[in-house]
């Protein structure tokens, strides 16, 4: 258990030090497997499938409504499934990321990245770590009211009003998870 709290810590130091003179999307880069989240173009797909440590999944994921743009129509999305993560390397029990397209534009128009943790200490250092470095890149922070705790959603701005991210932390079978969507259509509250 200490070894877990001392690697958890050094990731932290790690990250804190690399990113410490990078920007928003840079961050948010770095933890969606350093794609090059300002294309916005469905090339980003290749660039996922391309990750050793990324497997497509085919399933969609959805079991009731799924996302649908203006008119009703569903919105194409990709999955992709991960045991391990290249930032966050103590404590992560896996994982996946989901990327929602546009069909008309071939454009990207959000992207979520989820983690699961093996414990509630990995899962605590890592969660105030990527609040702290998104809150020192935000332009304006907006915590979501009335959502019952264990839960909690907060929404981060880029300085330059490039994009969004929402970072939820909840709970699922006693198991603690971090939600990160980016720029994700349908989330604006």
């Amino acid at each position: 258990m200490r070894r877990l709290i001392n690697l958890t810590l050094i990731f932290t130091i790690v990250l804190l030090s690399t990113t410490y003179s990078q920007d928003f999307n840079a961050l948010t880069s770095k933890i969606f497997f350093s794609v090059e989240i300002n294309k916005h173009d469905t090339t980003i797909l290749s660039d996922f499938n391309s990750r050793p440590e990324l497997t497509p999944k085919r399933d969609t994921g959805w079991t009731v409504y799924p996302p649908t743009d203006d008119k009703g129509n569903p919105i194409p999305f990709y999955r992709f499934s991960f045991s391990t993560h290249p930032y966050f390397s103590s404590g992560v029990s896996g994982g996946g990321v989901m990327v929602m397209a546009n069909n008309e534009s071939d454009k990207v128009i959000g992207m979520s990245l989820s983690l699961s943790f093996k414990s509630v200490k990995a899962f605590d250092s890592t969660y105030k770590s990527i609040k702290g470095l998104y809150g020192k890149y935000s332009s304006e922070t907006i915590k979501r009211p009335n959502i019952a705790q264990p839960f909690e959603v907060t929404k981060y701005f880029a300085r330059d009003g490039t994009g969004f991210v929402i970072i939820t932390k909840g709970q699922s079978e006693s198991k603690p998870y971090i939600h990160i969507a980016y720029n994700y259509q349908g989330y604006d509250w």
